[in-house]
């Protein structure tokens, strides 16, 4: 109904599309224009809103009449819904972490902007009708007008009902995986050479897509930088032309990357598999939409489970994984699609590694066709592409015959294998300004893919030695992930001991960086992020068997790599700049944000301490002392430095103010180390004092053990256990321990065999059945969901590998 209630809100919701559209900074590409012209349109619809508010604050008859009328009540109904469908495109993850912290991207093409605006003209006009119908009391012409405006919007409602339904579909996607693999998958294509990679597409791809080959599980094998990624989305391209031609065969892929730690979680994994599946396929989203909207698989379990199901769905499923030795657990992903493929009769799996280090080992290796780079097709494809780049090079093609054949002997002689290297060497060769240098440059051509890398770093170690530590430190942050340049930039003025930055240390322009790192890294314009240039770089920095003295400066062990990080991060987060606690509100924290560029990814150090207990390297006493102190920080006024890191890892304090500045004063260090399962961490706290053993913190008032077993951190909840935390424990609910471990057997097992409470022991009954079949799927609560909510049946799930159910 039409009143002054409604049309405040009104006023106060367009602000809020304002304030959004206000975010996008003025750097986002090809949005200048666009952001310009949205604003002056919500401005002129703002100033509309509060003109009927004043309107209708005169109480005329006209208002008694109007706020009887359907017609003025559509109008304003419509301009509810175009603004509430604006800031759900603008602020599609209101709450997450990566959504609002990283470069955004305008959500909206020229033509859906257009779209958008011609929508907002038609509540404007409604609007003014309304205006001119209180202020002239004409209600008889103007409600006639509006008639025709009604209609529009009634024509629009269907439209309307489908974007909120597809709204919905991208964030139950959204939800399944947070990754779309599409911009990888087109990068790798753009890379592509024609009429290379025959020897494997014509030949073991061809026949394993056509259930011709040995086994339904096909592995690529080869070194690093032999352009397995390539050839990787070249055999999805061929995968696509199959799906175009039968609806029931299907494909999904999934690149790990080395730098990006959710890329190689299995779950996520999982996700991104069964998202590609559900988006590819309409009707079987459908049979599971009701499913996926009451509540997300997210345990391995659940995610296998359901992806076994949608198998079913189809006549062929092509899941395709690369670089599995991307992830750490390369070996996990292989074993769980393997074993889904076992008993799924319609699933082929394709998988790219350089290494088989435990997949060789498997159960299912003997189910496995692994083909390695054929040495002939591969030198086929190296002189097909080096003839090519000749040719095309201004420089290279007005050389003679006769130094380009040696071009071509050389680089082939030289490559070893490697397409990364004569990519390189090719780029290289290019860029030379005359016939003469390009003879020169050829006689110095490295002897394969290390040796160019460790020439580059010579180079600079003789050239530029004062720019060597920054190289080190540069590469070394790259290697865990990529960052802007301003972030880059930040993390490297930072002085170990110190307690604030010195501005003389900034690097000035930060664009230096990327001549200084040469070709070892890669600038994306679209995101703005450096980066690695290819995986290859990290496997030589994190090698040992170069003899080079100013190369060996270069390179580092893993537990070094990950010490550095985490001790940065830690002594940038006990600045005395971040002294002043957490911040009151979502705006005070992206000031911090832009103030800061680092700042955004300190909520990265819980994981480099995973990362760490993963791989059983041992974390400094240094970076345990910073941590310590990072912790007694939360003595000082609003929990000081400890408060801000708080309010980085758990941003969310714009949704419920109170109540997040509540948990940030409650919530202990060893809670948020239970939280983001940093075991050694918790066990080092426990050793000093187990005090705060049972202190309650989070948003739901959860013990430390609680929370770990809300996450599922198995390793954490058994350091707690041992330490004495009490199995029967609830939160602010009620829930119970045991209630939390329903989706981890671990866990409920932990629980039982520590005494937790079991009232009329159906925990324990489950357990005792489990343990006698542990195979079956008569699973309590988490597995029952899986039977009733996905409908597994035995033959999905009955080999399902007893260490999954743990999971």
């Amino acid at each position: 109904m039409l009143d002054p209630l409604s049309v405040a809100g009104l006023v106060i919701a367009v602000g809020q599309v304002i304030a959004a559209v206000s975010k996008y900074p003025k750097q986002v590409k090809n949005a200048k224009s666009d952001i310009s012209i949205l604003l002056k349109e919500l401005l002129y619809l703002q100033g509309i809103l509060v003109q009927v508010q004043n309107q209708f604050r005169s109480q005329s008859d006209a208002f008694r009449v109007l706020w009887r009328l359907p017609e003025y009540e559509s109008v304003l109904s419509s301009c509810h819904e175009e603004l509430t469908a604006l800031l759900m495109k603008l602020e599609p993850n209101r709450g997450s972490f990566k959504a609002k912290f990283q470069v955004p991207l305008w959500p909206f093409t020229k033509d859906q902007l257009d779209e958008r605006i011609g929508r907002l003209e038609k509540v404007k006009s409604g609007l003014t009708l309304i205006m001119l119908a209180i202020s002239n009391d004409g209600i008889g012409q103007i409600s006639t007008d509006l008639q025709s405006i009604v209609q529009f919007f009634q024509g629009e409602q269907q439209i309307r009902y489908r974007q909120v339904k597809n709204d919905a579909r991208i964030r139950i996607f959204e939800k399944l995986a947070a990754e779309d693999p599409t911009e990888a998958h087109a990068r790798c294509l753009r890379l592509t050479h024609p009429e290379t990679g025959t020897w494997f597409l014509d030949g073991p791809f061809q026949a394993w897509s056509q259930d011709q080959g040995p086994t339904k599980t096909l592995l690529l094998r080869g070194k690093s930088g032999a352009g397995k990624s390539v050839l990787f989305s070249n055999a999805v391209a061929r995968l696509n032309t199959l799906e175009e031609r039968s609806p029931k065969v299907i494909s999904a892929i999934h690149y790990c990357k080395f730098d990006n730690l959710d890329s190689q979680d299995v779950s996520a994994v999982l996700g991104s598999l069964l998202r590609q599946l559900f988006s590819k396929s309409a009707d079987l989203y459908e049979q599971h939409q009701e499913t996926l909207n009451s509540q997300i698989p997210d345990t391995v379990t659940e995610r296998s489970a359901l992806l076994a199901i949608c198998c079913e769905y189809f006549s062929k499923v092509y899941l395709c994984v690369d670089a599995l030795n991307e992830s750490r657990h390369g070996k996990d992903i292989f074993e769980l699609l393997a074993n889904i493929a076992r008993k799924a009769k319609t699933l082929f799996l394709l998988f790219t590694t350089t290494s088989l280090d435990g997949i060789a080992d498997s159960e299912y290796w003997n189910e496995t066709a692994a083909v390695e780079f054929d040495k002939n097709g591969q030198r086929q494809d190296i002189t097909a592409y080096i003839s090519a780049r000749t040719q095309s090079s201004q420089i290279v093609a007005t050389l003679g015959e006769e130094l380009r054949t040696e071009i071509h002997s050389r680089l082939l002689a030289e490559s070893d294998g490697s397409f990364r290297f004569v990519q390189c060497q090719c780029d290289h060769l290019a860029s030379q300004r005359t016939g003469k240098a390009v003879r020169t440059a050829l006689r110095k051509t490295p002897h394969g893919l290390n040796e160019y890398y460790a020439s580059i770093l010579d180079q600079i170690s003789r050239s530029e030695p004062d720019d060597r530590p920054i190289v080190k430190e540069a590469l070394m942050w790259l290697s865990i992930m990529p960052l802007t340049l301003e972030q880059l930039c930040e993390a490297l003025a930072i002085e170990e001991e110190s307690s604030k930055i010195d501005d003389e240390n900034r690097i000035q322009p930060p664009e230096i960086i990327l001549g200084i790192c040469k070709s070892l890294v890669n600038y994306d314009l679209d995101t703005q992020t450096i980066s690695l240039a290819h995986s290859s770089v990290q496997t030589f920095l994190l090698s040992t068997h170069d003899t080079f003295t100013n190369v060996a400066y270069f390179q580092f062990s893993r537990a070094e790599l990950l010490n550095m990080v985490l001790r940065k991060y830690l002594t940038y987060l006990l600045f005395e700049d971040f002294n002043a606690g957490f911040p009151h509100n979502i705006t005070e924290l992206q000031f911090l944000f832009r103030q800061y560029p680092l700042l955004s990814t300190t909520a990265q150090w819980p994981n480099i301490v995973k990362q760490l207990d993963e791989y059983s390297l041992h974390i400094g006493r240094a970076e345990i002392g910073l941590i310590m102190r990072l912790f007694d920080t939360r003595k000082m006024p609003k929990r000081g430095n400890f408060g801000l890191f708080l309010a980085a890892i758990y941003p969310d304090i714009q949704i419920e103010p109170e109540i997040y500045r509540t948990t940030y004063q409650v919530t202990t260090p060893l809670y948020m180390a239970a939280s983001s399962g940093m075991t050694s961490i918790v066990k080092h706290l426990l050793s000093i004092s187990k005090a705060d053993i049972e202190t309650k913190g989070g948003r739901f008032d959860s013990a430390p053990l609680q929370v770990a077993i809300f996450r599922r951190r198995c390793k954490t909840v058994d350091a707690l256990l041992d330490a004495g935390a009490d199995p029967s424990s609830t939160n602010c609910s009620g829930t119970s321990c045991l209630s939390f471990a329903r989706r981890c057997m671990h866990c409920m097992s932990r629980l039982l065999e520590a005494g937790a409470a079991d009232e009329g022991g159906l925990y324990r009954a489950w357990a005792e059945n489990k343990a006698r079949s542990p195979n079956s799927t008569d699973d309590f609560i988490g597995w029952q969901v899986l039977g009733d909510r996905f409908r597994v049946t035995t033959a999905s799930t009955e080999d399902l590998p007893e260490k999954w159910l743990k999971r």
